[in-house]
């Protein structure tokens, strides 16, 4: 399939679509579609990406299948070639369930390594896996694989600094009707390092951590909480002090809520799935994160930040059932269609018409820091410029860093295929030479 480049709005000005910003030659493809490599069990592919911190060459990043769970490495060198895509089916080898992923695979990259981690399902019912690789290493490293102490359905992970040594990592993970949290996953014993809290919502499918709350230096886990199937009783954005986790055991897990500071929420009665994606992230660069959040039954994302205690939220309706599926952050493209030193809100919308078909489409927007909301249409619009019914273009995506450089590359999920956009308005043209 022949990717699509839809440039809308203000990148009309420098082309339209003349393949320039998203450049697919004839005699040189430079959006590159893959598949799974050979030899894993059939599975969606491309069912999540995470992207860890820029290597000192090309890009490397996880991909995560959730029908059987998988997990796959992609390498691409420093000329935008695919040189490596390595598979693991590590489902045998850690007991994992068929399913063990959810359709929402929690996995995730930390940004300050090539690591990546997640957490699923096993065949003991008492017990969920987690492990961590690094990407960065060849072949593929184990760095560790704790079990924690209750079966979850994880729907969220994240590396992040809560608590303990401040020269290590912790792993948040959530999921069920609790959050779980690794102190400084790296040293030995781990299980003795493991603490829980739990929470009065059947589920908790979407996490994140960053510095929140106005006055408080310390960063905050933000969880979307609701029921398991998404169908009743509404959905709330939390927030949880990771000190109030760390108060009981993991196998004795104390409330989420009681007895800590009061920290703001954030409910809609209304919709049942606010939070399904997740990202927090500082968009106005005052040094307090705001948090966007992704409700794809009603095709809108939310942009929620802290004034004075209170979240308060704007809101942007997309065109389609399925926006805010999938969300990333980045400073991607400005009003000449290069970065302009402004964070951008990626989104994924994998139910858009796209030539009839719903096939999915990804849109780019900016952020106006003034008003806290985003551009009435999208300054980008990509497709599958031959769509396909339930395609799915967009269900995943994220922003990978690329080169040595400040310079990052686009990858996109759909069923079973996934999409890696090269900017040769970011970087020079790196195609000479390649076959």
């Amino acid at each position: 399939m022949r990717p699509g480049c839809w440039l809308l709005a203000a990148t009309l000005a420098v082309g339209g679509c003349s393949w320039t910003p998203f450049d697919d030659l004839k005699d040189d493809v430079w959006v590159d579609v893959s598949t799974g490599p050979a030899g894993l069990p059939e599975t969606q592919y491309a069912a999540a990406i995470a992207a860890p911190a820029r290597g000192e060459h090309g890009a490397v990043f996880a991909v995560a299948g959730s029908t059987n769970p998988t997990l796959t490495r992609v390498v691409y060198d420093d000329n935008g070639k695919r040189t490596d895509t390595a598979g693991d089916d590590f489902a045998q080898r850690f007991m994992i369930v068929p399913g063990g992923f959810g359709t929402a695979p929690a996995i995730s990259a930390d940004p300050d390594s090539q690591r990546v981690g997640f957490a699923a399902k096993v065949s003991d019912m008492t017990k969920t896996q987690v492990a961590v690789y690094d990407l960065g290493t060849d072949p593929i490293q184990l760095i560790t694989n704790p079990l924690l102490p209750a079966q979850v359905t994880a729907e969220g992970f994240a590396f992040a600094e809560v608590g303990g040594d401040a020269t290590m990592k912790d792993l948040v993970i959530t999921g069920s009707g609790r959050v779980d949290v690794i102190v400084d996953y790296e040293a030995a014993t781990p299980e003795d390092r493991m603490f829980a809290c739990t929470h009065q919502e059947d589920a908790s499918f979407a996490l994140g951590v960053g510095k929140v709350v106005a006055g408080r230096d310390a960063p905050v886990i933000v969880v979307a909480l609701g029921s398991t199937n998404r169908n009743e009783g509404g959905s709330k954005i939390a927030l949880i002090a990771p000190e109030q986790v760390q108060v009981t055991q993991a196998n004795i897990p104390g409330n989420c809520f009681e007895g800590a500071a009061a920290l703001p929420q954030f409910e809609k009665g209304d919709i049942n799935d606010l939070g399904e994606a997740l990202v927090v992230a500082d968009l106005d660069g005052d040094g307090l994160a705001e948090i966007i959040a992704g409700s794809p039954s009603t095709g809108k994302v939310f942009i929620l930040r802290d004034e004075g205690g209170v979240l308060v939220a704007t809101e942007h309706m997309g065109l389609a059932t399925g926006f805010g599926s999938a969300l990333a952050v980045a400073d991607f493209v400005g009003a000449d269609g290069a970065p302009d030193g402004k964070l951008d809100v990626i989104v994924g919308s994998p139910k858009a018409l796209v030539k009839g078909a719903q096939a999915g489409d990804v849109e780019v927007f900016e952020y106006d820091a003034t008003t806290h909301e985003l551009g009435a249409t999208p300054v980008m619009t990509l497709a599958d410029a031959k769509p396909s019914a339930q395609q799915q273009y967009g269900s995943a995506l994220a922003v990978v860093p690329f080169g040595g450089a400040d310079d990052h590359i686009l990858v996109i999920g759909a069923h079973d295929e996934l999409f890696t956009y090269f900017r040769t308005l970011i970087y020079a043209d790196v195609r000479a030479g390649r076959q």
